[in-house]
């Protein structure tokens, strides 16, 4: 679940998701950078990082 929370570790108000690796609240920008996202079950949880683009040229999600 996703909430408008502040990040435990930029510190901004943003959407946040609990990191079950560093067991901190995170946001996107922090998820994307983090060092150790190999061990991490939630990845890139937020969007994806390159659009998929259908037949039609169309991005679907």
């Amino acid at each position: 679940m996703v909430f408008e929370e502040k990040c435990d570790s930029c510190g901004r108000f943003t959407e946040t998701k609990y990191c079950g690796v560093k067991k901190i609240n995170v946001c996107v920008d922090c998820c994307l950078l983090c060092n150790i996202r190999s061990k991490c079950e939630l990845r890139v949880w937020f969007h994806d990082l390159v659009p998929i683009i259908s037949v039609k040229g169309k991005i679907s999600r």
